[in-house]
């Protein structure tokens, strides 16, 4: 369940700040010769990459560390998993001076290369940022383990290398590194009074990258082998992105390795909304016979079984939840868990008929989607079909803003079963999702209620439905900002939400900073949808 109260410990935890400007420039007729970019040959090229196998999977986070804490280069502690069995550890007593006040947290983001999430990554990640500024940090630098693109190699032994040397990469955190601000209180040194922050990926169907996370505590038990003890400080976690990645954080969490590494936990989440999946966090983990764990949860949003009950009470009270269709993504907790836990006699759960004629069941009809639509909105934005649609229905189509784009980028995705029939799959989809609005038809569905993910997912459905069964009322579990930039060029206006936040610009009362110095100005957030607020 979403869960209220409670501030984190290390931010000021408000969210994120998303509006991106865009500046367009003319180019140059032409460039001087200093500034052109000088381009590397490949055999350069190749011997840079070669170097970077023999430096190991942990190098480029223990040079951020080094220049953060100005160390020399010898003096980084790292854990086991970087180097190999035979080499000894470094034991540095200046570095452990300096590291020994560093406030850590966890952070599980969704993985930006394995997974359709990349956007949630990049919004989290500036959540993230935007916090540490309001609880008086300033961003210095960072390093992540995930590249998307990887140099080529003349022999195959080599490339073979290079791809362990990736997967051995990707099992480290990356490091977001925040130094204290002038302004902030304590100590004087802004460096070694810093915010270190360790990027964990997480799927949503497979839940937290198992090595990553183990890594990260045991970064944090190097840098500081007996700050824990000697402060009592808890580990904090913030997460998980999805109410899917809990029951992987149950086990790690249960695993002696993790559990025995660990002192209290606190654990904060913007955007978990499961009821059942919280109840597993807080009793299954905090009971384990081997190791009982004092573990602090909170989620920063409402349960969407508190979103979905109290929209179907209205509509029950108002005599229309008959014409309410519950459209939920497949395959995660987050579109199949609704109907468990307190809301067994809530208005959403479908009651069969007693009727003798074949009467539709009474109560909304719940309907389930493919979750990964990737391609399916691929290939309506390569047709510009949403465009087309706007321009016969007579719609404005000039436009002030960017051209919208469903599509999701060239990556890795492996967070659901591989689909191998390109375009085929999508017609086969779009097919699916056809049927789907006979269904509405048939029970003469008047509101149609959107639980997914994946913000272009919500964004491509409530487009689709709107084209297909205009009569239909487009609701959305979550608020989401780019479903308000698109109002005016699609058409969505109408659209209503369910959310905690509701991205109203004047209804900040209850998010506002409350940090040292804060109220001497008149300043507000622009959120891009209600999980970052959260976080």
């Amino acid at each position: 369940m979403k869960y209220e109260g409670g501030l984190w410990a290390t931010a000021a935890v408000l969210g994120i700040a998303a509006t991106v400007g865009i500046s367009t420039t003319q180019p140059k007729p032409s460039e001087p010769a200093s500034a052109r970019k000088t381009v590397e040959s490949p055999a350069r090229a190749n011997t840079a990459a070669m170097k970077s196998l023999e430096e190991g999977p942990c190098a480029d986070l223990e040079k951020r560390l080094q220049s953060f804490l100005l160390v020399d280069e010898d003096e980084i502690v790292a854990p086991s998993s970087c180097y190999p069995a035979d080499r000894p550890r470094v034991q540095s007593t200046t570095l452990l001076g300096k590291a020994k006040q560093l406030q850590f947290v966890i952070a599980t983001l969704p993985d930006p290369l394995h997974t359709h999430f990349p956007l949630l990554f990049d919004r989290s990640a500036e959540a993230i940022q935007e916090a540490a500024q309001d609880g008086q940090y300033v961003y210095d630098s960072s390093w992540l383990p995930w590249e998307s693109e990887q140099p080529s190699y003349a022999r195959i032994d080599d490339e073979d290398q290079a791809e362990k040397r990736t997967e051995e990469q990707e099992d480290q955190p990356g490091i977001l590194l925040f130094r204290k601000s002038l302004r902030g209180t304590g100590p004087d040194q802004p460096f070694e009074s810093g915010l270190v922050v360790l990027i964990v990926g997480e799927e949503p169907t497979g839940g937290i990258h198992r090595r990553q996370f183990e890594n990260a505590v045991q970064w944090i038990v190097a840098l500081q082998p007996g700050a824990k003890e000697a402060h009592k400080l808890p580990l904090q976690i913030l997460g998980p992105s999805f109410s899917g990645s809990i029951p992987s954080l149950v086990e790690l969490l249960r695993s002696t390795a993790v559990a025995h590494a660990v002192p209290p936990l606190r654990i904060f989440s913007g955007s978990v909304t499961s009821d059942v999946a919280v109840g597993c966090l807080v009793n299954k983990v905090a009971a384990n016979d081997l190791k009982p764990l004092d573990i602090q949860f909170r989620s920063f949003v409402h349960s969407g079984n508190v979103d979905l009950d109290r929209y179907c009470r209205y509509l029950h009270d108002a005599g229309t939840d008959l014409a309410l269709a519950i459209v939920s993504e497949d395959e995660t907790a987050f579109g199949g868990e609704y109907g468990t836990g307190n809301v067994e006699r809530s208005p959403c759960r479908p009651v069969e008929s007693d009727a003798s004629d074949g009467a539709p069941t009474q109560g909304p009809v719940h309907l389930y989607y493919p979750r990964d639509i990737s391609g399916l909105r691929a290939a309506y934005q390569s047709q510009s079909i949403f465009n087309r649609t706007t321009a016969a229905a007579g719609g404005d189509t000039s436009r002030h803003t960017l051209q919208n784009d469903l599509a999701d980028p060239a990556g890795k995705d492996h967070d659901t079963i591989r689909a191998y029939g390109d375009n085929q799959t999508a017609l086969s989809q779009e097919a699916e999702l056809q049927q789907m609005v006979t269904l509405m038809r048939a029970h003469r569905t008047e509101y149609i209620l959107l639980r997914s993910s994946n913000p272009l997912d919500q964004l491509f459905l409530s487009q689709f439905f709107r084209m297909t069964y205009p009569e239909g009322r487009i609701v959305i579990v979550g608020a989401e900002l780019l479903l308000r930039r698109e109002t005016g060029a699609s058409g969505l206006n109408g659209v209503m939400t369910l959310s905690t936040y509701p991205l109203l610009p004047w209804e900040q009362d209850w998010t506002k900073n409350l940090a040292p110095g804060s109220r001497r100005f008149h300043s507000h957030r622009a959120f891009t949808n209600d999980g970052v607020e959260g976080t």
